[in-house]
């Protein structure tokens, strides 16, 4: 895959000439307006990405590319302080890298909401009626006559896992009350 390279241009006057940059996150490529201040940039980067909408400034960061003598160009990293004068310099359509922090993304991720699961009373029943129905085995007595070791020796003679059929079922059960289908 050819890489697009962009490379910068001296602006022949002291004003900047600059109206559009173009934003990197996630290999995707946007075109944005150039921001005044850092903060308006990351405002910028949340509008051209959609799944930055909900971080906050403090999860995300400005990057660019520079580059160095015989080697591959360094990613360096963009403060607040410094946009405003990096602006001035920078050329129409140069590539602004966008990062998340892992930290923020891993707390993201776990704040994700969890759905709600509501079993109605009738579903409940259903689902009582049906163990009942399936589960043969009457409840466990324990007499008076019979040896502790026995009665260990017997449970391990007849496992108690359930059939892969009821598996199937149950799981599919909670699948259909899950999604609405």
């Amino acid at each position: 895959m050819a890489r697009c390279q962009h490379t910068a241009k001296p602006h022949s006057s002291g004003t900047n000439l600059t109206d559009i940059l173009t934003y990197r996150y996630d290999r995707q490529l946007v075109y944005v307006p150039v921001a005044p201040s850092y903060n308006e940039a990351l405002s910028h980067a949340r509008d051209a990405f959609p799944q930055l909408k909900d971080l906050h400034d403090a999860s995300l960061s400005l990057s660019l590319l520079a580059p160095t003598s015989g080697h591959a160009p360094n990613c360096i990293g963009i403060s607040a302080p410094a946009w405003p004068k990096l602006v001035a310099h920078m050329s129409r359509y140069q590539i602004v890298d966008v990062h998340v922090s892992a930290q923020q993304s891993q707390a993201c991720a776990a704040a994700q909401p969890i759905p709600d699961i509501t079993i109605t009373y009738a579903d409940a029943e259903d689902a009582h009626a049906h163990a009942i129905d399936s589960d043969p085995a009457p409840p466990y007595q324990r007499s008076d006559d019979h040896d502790v070791e026995d009665e260990k020796a017997a449970c391990g003679a007849r496992p108690r896992s359930p059939s892969t059929s009821t598996l199937h079922r149950k799981r599919s059960w909670f699948f259909q009350r899950l999604t609405g289908q």
